[in-house]
């Protein structure tokens, strides 16, 4: 299956997509120093890891994914598949400009998620103030009655 293999395409099949595998795909091919790319294609519904190494390199880095990933199917393809329609890779500092992009938007939905649990608490709080400030009249009231009755 892999005989002397300097480009292949890993295809990675199964529940791939929107589980953020893509990213840590990237991730993986960066920590072993792999040139490539990895992408979505939506044509399948397959990950795809298109990538550069020996032999041995190629099996190690299958075997890293199956141990980390065992619930995904894989196989190898040795010819480079390219993306349809074409796309961009993003490489270097774009890249790290759309994940901080993506760490940004993920911070936000969680500041906005803040701020709706913290609304619905002010919103008691004020509904506990109007309630206290009917309870002042209330004893307003009382300490009246109190006067009256005295006289």
């Amino acid at each position: 299956m892999l005989s002397d293999v300097k480009q292949a395409t890993i295809v990675l099949s199964g529940e791939v997509q929107y589980v953020g595998l893509r990213a840590e795909m990237e991730e993986l091919l960066a920590k072993h120093g792999f040139p490539g790319f990895v992408y979505n294609d939506a044509r399948d519904g397959t990950l795809k890891l298109v990538c550069e190494g020996d032999d041995a390199e190629i099996k190690r880095l299958i075997d890293e994914i199956t141990a980390v990933h065992p619930e995904v199917s894989i196989s190898l393809e040795e010819r480079v598949i390219l993306p349809k329609p074409a796309g961009r890779v993003v490489i270097g500092v774009e890249r790290g400009i759309f994940e901080r992009l993506d760490l940004g938007v993920n911070r936000l939905g969680s500041i906005d998620d803040t701020l709706k649990f913290m609304n619905k608490k002010l919103d008691k709080l004020d509904t506990l103030d109007k309630k206290l400030d009917k309870l002042d009249t209330l004893e307003d009231i009382k300490k009246l009655l109190e006067k009256i009755a005295e006289k």
